[in-house]
């Protein structure tokens, strides 16, 4: 039976610590996600304005509350 501790990166000889390293290089320049359409263009913000407003409460404010007054 092979004990784990002698298979750990820690423990492998310098070589092929340094290709595991190598290896982990090339994930680590991968993007986690893929890049945004950018910002909203003034039309998508009228448009998103024009939703929000529907919804929106109307009148006055009722209570208001302040984290750090």
């Amino acid at each position: 039976m092979t004990n784990p501790s002698s298979v750990s990166p820690i423990n492998a000889p310098e070589p092929a610590l340094q290709e595991n390293l190598r290896g982990q290089s090339d994930t680590a320049d991968q993007k986690a996600y893929e890049p945004d359409d950018g910002p909203l263009t003034p039309a998508q913000i009228a448009a998103l304005q024009a939703v929000a407003d529907k919804d929106l409460p109307k009148g006055a404010v009722l209570h208001r509350s302040c984290l750090f007054p």
